[in-house]
């Protein structure tokens, strides 16, 4: 993969012990994971269960706080390596905040991506993307169990989000 550097530690041993593949998960430096409403975080982490063979990876600033709250299959650190990630094979998508490193980054590795926009120019990015067929906009008075296990199914499963990121990839790359 173009400037993916090989994964190393728990990231190696993870990525390649996942059954289904790798998801990553980031609201980048602006929008602090600890600051998530808990209804979020609880629907996140709950549906995050309901896919045991997937392995997420989540950046948080307090990694060691949040881990008595993570099912056993999601790794939260303080900095994960996020375009590396994205560009590994099994690697299936971003879940952000649709901020405009986010987007670059899912394009660049013709990756899906779940996108809540949160303010500034992250609305209509998500719904960019979502217009562009690579990936679902997920409005922030949706985040509930239910949707975050719909929207996971989908980018699993709808190749076309996956051949739609790639498309565009070869595009711009």
């Amino acid at each position: 993969q173009k400037n993916a550097k090989n994964l190393t530690g728990e990231y190696l041993k993870r990525t390649e012990a996942a059954k289904d593949g790798v998801i990553v998960m980031t609201f980048g430096s602006f929008a602090p994971m600890y600051l998530m409403p808990q209804t979020w975080k609880d629907a996140y982490f709950g549906a995050f269960r309901e896919f045991p063979n997937v392995q997420f990876f989540m950046r948080h600033e307090y990694p060691d706080k949040v881990a008595p709250e993570l099912p056993p299959n999601v790794h939260a650190s303080k900095w994960i390596p996020q375009s590396d990630l994205l560009q590994h094979p099994k690697a299936l998508a971003l879940i952000s905040h649709g901020g405009y490193n986010s987007v670059q980054d899912v394009i660049h590795a013709g990756k899906p991506i779940l996108a809540t926009g949160l303010f500034g120019d992250q609305f209509r990015n998500a719904h960019l993307v979502e217009r562009l067929g690579l990936g679902i906009n997920m409005k922030k008075d949706d985040i509930n169990k239910e949707t975050v296990v719909r929207h996971l199914k989908r980018i699993i499963q709808d190749k076309s989000l996956a051949e739609n990121a790639g498309r565009l990839r070869a595009m711009v790359g």
